[in-house]
């Protein structure tokens, strides 16, 4: 190690060429940096929902949809429907949407009973302009199943036109040309949108707006910090410098390891703030300690400071580091890559510190400056001497308030919400979630499920047998849970053509018993109706059938419900006669919140065993292994334990809390505990010892965890409400961390009765 300090401290303007070379490297990357938060490869490939998902997508194709919604007081008037469409025709020439798979209410199958025997065709062929048959069209369209609920609801005031996408798309230009036709055809009709391409495009754009508005906040915010505690233009731009620099490392290496910027990865530009702030708060109390007066050499006082913090320093970062690259345990991409790439900035944070450090006081080595430090504030004095004479002097108070506060918390826990429930991305009055609500309010739901039932012989589609247990389960499911809307599947168009060929007579809405009619009626409705309507729910040899089901809730504890409650039927009356397989971006966050639950129990294991072992050999004790890692695993659980209280759920922002509070919250353990065993290495008594850690550590800690409460509140101000869950979450561990850390160390240590206090 000391072989490395001569090198820093010799080698210091070489070493800041380096560092110039590197930040434009990594500031090129930034101009690099892209968004995506598909779900397509967030999840291993062996994963059986991902695999069931995928081959319904390879024998029906895989197809997102769009849903537009048009409110008005009537549908049905001339204007209105000509409006709905002109949109039909304008989104069939947005390259990506499959022209023959749109429905709307004027181009929907209608399937009408005559003298000849059935006619299948387009609802409406021409728009009429008479009053009288604008209401016959209504009330057509009121006593169809195959319309009402699903493209038209009940009082006719709401319709949906719902397109299917190919393959491959372009999100940005099918967001763009379908916002541009709800600008054109607004007013007087409402128009909303939904659906898989306008949900990732609204998440994209709502990142970027964030990192656009909360990182300038940040940074003003560190800086007002940095003034109030050091009062000096060294005091604000040098650690400013710090921040920044980590940050532009940080962002920039996120394009050159081939990953995106996601919901979760959008925290990293205010989590490398707090995190380099961190190391920016320590280095200049230190050196505010250090330089006492304009007579002193900076030089030297250089070299006292890479000696004294490069080993703490670095002890902090690896921590920190492995702490955070617990992460990668998490079999989800998005929250992989955040642990690698926070590991990263972490380490770059250590890096910059160092050689900045070594560089700037080289390069103002024969400057007189100005010396202003808020420790001498009697506020922040008063503060950290109550928290030394509480743990002191109250030692067993401390630990029961501890083990009390554990409980509760434990307690807590056991209440946590699990799972996503996407539409709660987002402010109640944003645009998406109020589309949901009227697509749930108003017709079968935004949300869906794909099912395929694959009758494992061809033809075994037309077989009454094989429709009625489809028809079967549908029912199950619709009696079941209220949540469920209407589906659209073969049996739909079975049972409507078997009613109209016996003049409209609703007993004869069922499957019939004669294969041959219901292979004569599928004949019918795939030559005369729209062969894209049909191809999507029959495959070419009558083997399998797709249908999708509708849901009127984003809730995903209600979508784990309907599967396994499906699944669970479906291994009870099919045996091996059917297969059941399931599809849908509902399915693929159901599989997600799997491994979010299994991989926060393993990251929360290895990140405290990681942390405890390094601690344990820095210190060279067992013991101050374990007292390093209590105040931190006593706020970590508390912080879930609010969560539990508060309804807040466990969800991919909320995952990461523990290893970035840990992560960070450690550097509390590592300062304080290095400053007391020098001070105990001093001859100083227990006591004095803590005062005068209080006194020096205490502050920068308590300094610390200002400037991380203000990066972290920032998160609060985030268009995404599990972002501003996290900003809030993090803030408490944070606090927690530091009272914690401040009261419980000295408590401990009498606790576990260490008297080695060697100098490290």
């Amino acid at each position: 190690m000391n072989k490395i300090i001569i090198f820093i401290i010799n080698k210091s303007v070489i070493l800041f060429v380096c560092l110039v070379i590197l930040t434009v490297i990594f500031a090129y990357g930034i101009s690099m940096l892209e968004t995506g938060n598909t779900q397509e490869s967030e999840l291993p490939e062996e994963n059986e929902l991902v695999k069931t998902k995928k081959n319904i997508e390879e024998i029906f194709g895989k197809k997102d949809i769009i849903l537009i919604g048009i409110e008005s007081d009537n549908i049905f008037t001339m204007q209105t429907l000509s409006k709905i469409k002109e949109i039909e025709e304008s989104l069939k020439e947005i390259d990506g949407v499959i022209p023959d798979e749109i429905i709307s209410i004027v181009s929907v199958n209608n399937i009408i009973g005559n003298s000849e025997g059935i006619e299948v065709g387009q609802y409406i062929q021409e728009i009429p302009t008479d009053v009288q048959k604008l209401d016959e069209l209504r009330q057509l369209a009121l006593s169809n199943q195959l319309m009402v609920d699903r493209i038209i609801s009940k009082d006719a005031r709401f319709s949906a036109i719902v397109a299917n996408i190919e393959e491959g798309y372009s999100e940005e230009f099918i967001y763009e040309k379908v916002s541009e036709i709800v600008e054109k055809y607004s007013n007087p009709e409402h128009i909303f949108i939904s659906g898989d391409p306008i949900q990732q495009k609204e998440i994209d754009m709502g990142i970027q707006g964030d990192m656009r508005f909360l990182i300038p906040i940040a940074l003003l915010l560190l800086v007002l910090a940095y003034y109030y505690f050091f009062r000096t233009i060294l005091g604000v731009l040098f650690p400013l410098a710090i921040v920044l620099l980590s940050i532009i490392w940080t962002m920039g290496v996120i394009p050159y390891l081939g990953y995106k910027i996601t919901v979760v990865s959008s925290v990293i530009p205010i989590l490398m703030v707090v995190i380099s702030g961190s190391y920016a708060i320590h280095l200049m109390q230190k050196f505010y300690e250090e330089y006492k007066s304009k007579e002193d050499n900076i030089d030297d006082i250089r070299k006292k400071i890479i000696k004294s913090l490069i080993k703490p320093f670095l002890l902090t970062c690896l921590t920190s580091a492995l702490g955070m690259i617990t992460l990668v345990i998490f079999k989800v991409k998005s929250i992989k890559e955040f642990g690698i790439i926070i590991s990263l900035g972490t380490v770059f944070t250590y890096l910059i510190t160092i050689i900045l450090t070594s560089s700037i006081l080289y390069f103002i080595r024969n400057r007189k400056l100005k010396v202003s430090f808020v420790s001498k504030n009697r506020l922040l004095e008063r503060f950290v001497l109550s928290m030394a004479s509480l743990s002191l002097k109250n030692t067993k108070v401390i630990l029961l308030l501890a083990v009390f506060i554990l409980g509760i918390s434990i307690f807590g826990i056991f209440n946590i919400k699990i799972g996503n429930d996407f539409i709660e991305y987002f402010p109640k009055n944003h645009r998406l979630s109020v589309a949901y609500e009227k697509f749930n309010n108003n017709l079968s739901g935004a949300n869906y499920i794909e099912i395929m039932f694959d009758g494992k012989n061809a033809d075994v589609v037309k077989s009454p047998d094989f429709l009625n247990k489809v028809d079967a389960l549908l029912k199950y499911a619709k009696e079941k849970y209220s949540y469920v809307g209407n589906s659209f599947s073969v049996i739909d168009i079975v049972k409507r053509m078997n009613k109209e060929l016996h003049n409209g007579d609703v007993l004869y809405e069922k499957i019939p018993d004669d294969q041959e009619a219901i292979a004569q009626y599928l004949l019918l409705y795939s030559m005369s109706g729209n062969p894209g309507d049909f191809n999507s729910i029959v495959d070419y040899d009558y083997q399998r059938t797709k249908v999708r089901m509708m849901l009127t809730s984003s809730e995903q504890d209600d979508h784990r419900e309907i599967y396994n409650g499906l699944t669970e039927y479906a291994k009870e009356h099919f045996e091996n006669t059917l297969k059941v397989e399931f599809g849908g971006e509902v399915i693929f966050w159901l599989a997600q919140i799997d491994y979010i639950v299994i991989g926060k129990i393993q990251n929360i294991i290895c990140a405290i065993i990681i942390v405890f072992l390094i601690c344990m050999l820095a210190f060279r004790s067992f013991k101050y292994g374990i007292v390093s890692i209590i105040p931190l695993t006593l706020s970590s659980l508390f912080t879930f334990g609010i969560m539990g209280f508060t309804g807040i759920r466990l969800e991919t922002a909320t995952a990461i809390i523990t290893s970035i509070g840990i992560g960070i919250g450690i550097d509390f353990a590592i300062h304080y505990i290095s400053a007391l065993k020098r001070e105990t290495a001093k001859g100083y008594s227990f006591s004095d010892a803590v005062n005068n850690t209080i006194q020096t550590t205490g502050k920068a800690i308590t300094l610390d965890v200002v400037t991380t409460i203000l990066g972290f509140l920032v998160f609060t101000f985030s268009g995404f409400i599990p972002i501003q869950h996290f900003g809030w979450l993090i803030t408490l561990t944070m606090i927690g961390a530091c009272i914690s850390s401040l009261i419980m160390f000295p408590a401990l240590i009498k606790l576990f009765n260490i008297k080695k206090y060697e100098n490290i």
